[in-house]
């Protein structure tokens, strides 16, 4: 009877844990970039090495978009991340260690100062990226 309780109670703390997507993302200049969560209650800032990815935390407190700031070579710009679903951009290669039903959103960052969706099935670094979906590429300031 207690092996049972214990076996209601994982399966209800499974059922309740809550997956926060990620962005992957991939430094193709050749320049190393300090990426900011704007949208975070206190800005959390990732360094990425040129020719690198980093796993940077995809939420938000904003309601409208993901506000991230990007910086390079001492300058530093504003990317609104506005696609109004993830449903479609999630990766199958960038997927959890654990559970393989948890996969990332992966995007590059061109030369050009865009960010670009790397698509569902690339690995990073993508030389031709896929189409883009809806709200990529993200532009700075916009």
């Amino acid at each position: 009877m207690m092996r049972a309780g214990l076996i209601i109670l994982m399966v209800l703390a499974i059922q309740g844990c809550m997956y926060r997507a990620n962005l992957v993302f991939f430094n193709s200049t050749e320049s190393s970039l300090e990426i900011c969560n704007l949208g975070a209650k206190e800005a959390e800032c990732y360094q990425v090495p040129p020719g690198n990815e980093r796993i940077v935390p995809l939420y938000t407190i904003s309601r409208d978009a993901f506000i991230y700031s990007i910086t390079q070579k001492g300058s530093t710009a504003t990317y609104h991340l506005g696609f109004e679903s993830a449903e479609g951009l999630f990766s199958n290669v960038y997927c959890g260690k654990l559970h393989k039903n948890f996969c990332d959103i992966a995007v590059q960052f061109n030369p050009d100062n865009k960010i670009y969706w790397s698509g569902k099935n690339s690995k990073h670094p993508v030389k031709n990226l896929p189409v883009q979906p809806a709200g990529f590429p993200v532009v700075p300031n916009a």
